[in-house]
């Protein structure tokens, strides 16, 4: 009987592990890449793993508390996959989430930016994320989310977010958004705003420190690769 509940308490703690990263997922995965150094891809494929095989371990131990003639092997396989489902469903994964997306073609008129900023705008000849965001844009809240983890991380070169629109709005998306260490510039000319952006929001730019793209990405194209790719440019 000791060894039976033994055996259930095990399979509770496993499958109480699965569920809480699969829960936590988007926390545990910015937890493990600041704390191991391991890139965001390689990071995000170790959790789903973890998730799976933790459950698995304790469906296992489950059933063969409960039927000890059971085949294990089987019975792990089948753990596997409803792991891998709880980790799909708890953070599904889209067919954005890896690989790069993103356009070289995209260019940024600095000049003319700096116009646009009263002169406020200046790379200070180092590389740099130039986000264009508007302040209901949900895909800008989570880019901004996301870019604030890594900056805050050390793993992006200087934000710089590009905004239209009032400094009130402004100042509550970067504050409700993980914004606050970007620098920000405010743009009341709304066709130069779009224009320069191409129309779809955020439009993120990576730029080297004379502000020739790198790399650009729309909407939620700012995945797992595009953290990875950004980091290299730190």
């Amino acid at each position: 009987m000791k060894n039976k509940t033994f055996e259930l308490v095990k399979a509770l703690m496993f499958a109480g592990i699965a569920i809480y990263i699969a829960i936590s997922f988007n926390s545990s995965l910015a937890n493990l890449v600041q704390r191991s150094g391991i890139s965001w891809v390689t990071s995000s494929i170790i959790l789903r793993a973890i998730i799976s095989l933790s459950f698995a371990r304790g469906f296992q131990l489950f059933i063969k508390s409960i039927q000890p003639k059971f085949n294990s092997l089987l019975i792990f396989a089948i753990g596997i996959l409803i792991g891998f489902l709880i980790s799909f469903g708890a953070q599904p994964i889209y067919n954005t989430d890896y690989g790069n997306y993103g356009i070289t073609e995209m260019i940024i008129d600095i000049p003319e930016l700096k116009i646009q900023t009263n002169n406020q705008f200046d790379l200070n000849s180092k590389p740099a994320i130039i986000a264009f965001f508007t302040s209901t844009c949900s895909h800008c809240k989570d880019a901004s989310k996301k870019l604030g983890f890594i900056h805050t991380i050390g793993n992006s070169p200087q934000i710089i977010s590009i905004f239209p629109g009032s400094k009130e709005d402004t100042e509550n998306f970067i504050s409700e958004n993980n914004g606050n260490s970007f620098i920000y510039h405010l743009i009341n000319n709304d066709k130069f705003f779009i224009e320069t952006a191409g129309g779809s929001f955020p439009s993120v730019f990576l730029v080297d420190k004379e502000g020739n793209t790198i790399q650009h990405w729309f909407g939620d194209e700012l995945n797992y690769s595009a953290l990875d790719l950004i980091k290299t440019h730190n």
